[in-house]
């Protein structure tokens, strides 16, 4: 998956919306951030969205910001 998002990258896709359920989106989100699928670093609710960034100092990413139905 990560060879994937890289190599949307450099091909100069700024942006990228994965949309998808439980179990796939938290372990996608812990391997982006944790390097590991099994790190648990977003405890996702249903309709909950993640804004993930990519670090310049390695190949993984951070959390920008979390929106979930309470907010809104």
């Amino acid at each position: 998956m990560r060879d994937w998002i890289e190599g949307l990258a450099s091909e100069g896709v700024g942006s990228l919306a994965i949309v998808g359920h439980l179990p796939f989106l938290d372990k996608l989100a812990s391997l982006l951030v944790a390097g590991v699928e099994d790190a648990n670093v977003v405890a996702f609710q249903n309709s909950g969205i993640v804004k993930l960034v990519p670090k310049t100092s390695d190949n993984r990413y951070s959390i920008e910001w979390i929106l979930t139905t309470d907010i809104v």
